[in-house]
C-alpha cells in the first residue's frame, strides 16, 4: 500500500521526482490498483482485489497529508511535528469528532478487537501449514552439523592433498560451497554480476530465473543493496540460509541492510572477495581500506578473514553455524600459500577460538598478530627472524569477534599486521607495539609491488621487530 501524497519533509514530491509510481511498477509486471485513500470501501475492495492475484500487487492510495485539518491538510508542516492544540481542535471539528484525547470509541476497540482473533487464528493455522513444510524438507540441528562437518572436512583433505599448489582464497571458497551444496545444506547463493571474480557458483547449482524459482543461485545484477535486502528476507523465512557475494569495497553500497540484519539477529553469510590492495590494477576506486573496521564496528557482526584454504573451510564452517547475526567472510583476489599443514587436527576448528597460534617457536618474546593474505607475510619474517635467533609466535587472527580471553597479548610485545587501517587493531595494541598497516588510499598497480610500496612486507616486519628489540 503506497501512501501517495505527494508530500515530502521538504516540501511537494515534485521538487524530487517526477516519475510515474504506478507505471512503473505495471512496467516491472506488478498488479497495480490506484484508490481514494481515504474511502474505507474502495480500501476494502483494492484488498479483497488482490488476494485473487498471483502476482505482487501495489496499491497506490491517493491520500492529503494532515486530512482535516484546515490550515495543515496538504503541507509540508503536518509531516513531522504536531498540529497544536488549536489546529486539532478545529481538525476534530471539521471532521465530526466529539472524543477527548485518547478515548477510543466502543464501537471501534470492538471491531479491533475481533479482527486481532481472526488475524491470530489465521496467523496459528499458517504457522502451523509452514512447520510441517520446514519438517518435512529442513535438517534437523544433528544433521545439519553432521553433513556440514563431512563438507569441511572433505574439502580440507582435498587441500591437504595438494599442499604445494598456492591459492586464492576466494577460490578455496568456491571448492568449499562445492561441498556444501553437495551435502544439500538447504543454502541459497547469490551475486551482485562477480559471480565469476566472486566464485560464489559451482556448476551443481542450479539458476534462478523469471519464470523458474525452483534453483537455489540468484544472478542479482549489479543490486548490492538489493541483493542483501532480500537475503533479509529469505533468513527470515527461516528455511533457507542465504549467502551473497560482491567485493569487499561494495559493501558499501548495503551497509544499511547489513546493520538491520545485525539488529533482527538473522543468519545472512557475505562472501566478500578481492579484499585488499592485493587485488591489483583496479586502484584506489575498488581497494578495500576502512571496510574491514567499519564492518567489525556493527554489533552482531562476525568479520572472517582466513589465510588458507583450511581456515577458509574453517570460516564457512563458523559462518554456517552462526544463527545469532551475519557474518562476512572476506576473501582474497591473490594466490595465497598452504600455512596450516598436517600438524593440525583438522578435525578441531582452530578458527573458532578467533586467534590462534599458526607458527609457535620455543621462548618467543614477540607475537606477530596479522589476519588473511598478511599471515603468510609474518610467517616469511618469522623465518627470517629465527635465523638472527630472535624467537616470534605468529598468531592468526581470523575473526576478532571470537576472541574473547586476549591472553595471548599479554606480557609480550605485540607487533600487528594487516593491509588496512588500524581501528579495530588499537583495543588491543598496548604501550610500544606496533601496527604495519595503511593510513591512506590504495593505488594502482600490481598487488606485490603495491604491498612493497606500502612497506608491508615480511623485511619491514623483521626492522621494525629489530628496531623495537633494541
Amino acid at each position: 500500500m503506497y501512501d501517495d501524497n505527494e508530500i515530502s519533509i521538504d516540501g511537494p514530491t515534485s521538487l524530487t521526482m517526477s516519475d510515474n509510481t504506478a507505471n512503473r511498477f505495471t512496467s516491472m509486471g506488478w498488479h497495480v490498483v490506484n484508490i481514494n485513500g481515504h474511502d474505507i470501501n474502495e480500501i476494502n475492495n483494492a484488498l479483497t482485489e488482490v488476494k485473487t492475484k498471483k502476482k505482487p500487487s501495489i496499491i497506490c492510495c491517493k491520500t492529503k497529508i494532515g486530512f482535516g485539518s484546515p490550515n495543515k491538510e496538504g503541507k509540508e508542516t503536518s509531516h513531522g511535528a504536531p498540529l497544536g492544540e488549536e489546529e486539532l481542535l478545529k481538525a476534530k471539528s471539521k471532521l465530526n469528532w466529539n472524543f477527548p484525547a485518547f478515548e477510543v470509541p466502543s464501537k471501534t476497540l470492538r471491531d479491533w478487537s475481533e479482527v486481532s482473533t481472526k488475524n491470530a487464528s489465521e496467523y496459528e493455522a499458517w504457522s502451523k501449514k509452514n512447520l510441517k513444510v520446514i519438517k518435512k524438507f529442513k535438517l534437523s540441528e544433528d544433521l545439519f552439523k553432521k553433513k556440514l562437518k563431512a563438507a569441511k572436512n572433505k574439502a580440507i583433505t582435498n587441500f591437504l592433498s595438494h599442499q604445494e599448489i598456492s591459492m586464492a582464497t576466494r577460490k578455496s571458497s568456491e571448492n568449499v560451497i562445492k561441498e556444501l551444496v553437495e551435502q544439500n545444506l538447504n543454502i541459497i547463493g547469490g551475486s551482485a554480476d562477480l559471480s565469476g571474480s566472486n566464485n560464489t557458483y559451482v556448476k551443481l547449482m542450479k539458476k534462478i530465473k523469471a519464470k523458474d524459482f525452483t534453483g537455489n543461485y540468484i544472478h542479482w545484477g549489479v543490486r548490492e543493496h538489493c541483493m542483501a535486502s532480500a537475503m533479509n528476507g529469505i533468513s527470515l523465512h527461516g528455511f533457507l540460509i542465504p549467502y551473497g557475494g560482491t567485493f569487499l569495497v561494495f559493501s558499501d553500497y548495503f551497509r544499511p541492510a547489513i546493520r538491520l540484519a545485525a539488529m533482527m539477529k538473522i543468519q545472512v553469510i557475505y562472501v566478500l572477495t578481492h579484499d585488499s590492495i592485493g587485488l591489483g590494477e583496479d586502484g584506489p576506486t575498488h581497494q578495500p581500506i576502512e571496510h574491514l573496521s567499519s564492518l567489525r564496528a556493527i554489533p552482531n557482526v562476525k568479520v572472517f578473514r582466513p589465510c588458507d584454504s583450511i581456515e577458509t573451510a574453517e570460516c564457512w564452517e563458523l559462518a554456517l553455524l552462526n544463527k545469532s547475526g551475519p557474518s562476512v567472510i572476506a576473501l582474497s583476489r591473490q594466490n595465497l600459500p598452504l600455512i596450516r599443514n598436517n600438524e593440525f587436527e583438522f578435525e578441531n576448528n582452530f578458527c573458532s577460538e578467533g586467534a590462534y597460534i599458526i607458527k609457535m617457536q620455543k621462548n618467543a618474546k614477540i607475537n606477530i598478530f596479522a589476519s588473511g593474505s598478511e599471515v603468510s607475510l609474518a610467517v616469511e619474517a618469522s623465518k627470517i627472524l629465527l635465523k638472527n635467533k630472535i624467537m616470534v609466535n605468529v598468531i592468526s587472527v581470523p575473526c576478532m569477534e571470537l576472541y574473547k580471553e586476549k591472553k595471548l597479548i599479554e606480557n609480550k610485545k605485540n607487533i600487528f599486521v594487516e593491509a588496512a587501517t588500524s581501528q579495530s587493531w588499537d583495543k588491543w595494541m598496548k604501550q610500544g607495539d606496533i601496527f604495519i598497516g595503511l593510513e591512506g588510499f590504495g593505488a594502482s598497480g600490481p598487488g606485490e609491488k603495491l604491498y612493497k610500496h606500502f612497506g608491508i612486507t615480511a623485511d619491514r616486519i623483521v626492522d621494525e621487530i629489530k628496531r623495537n628489540l633494541n
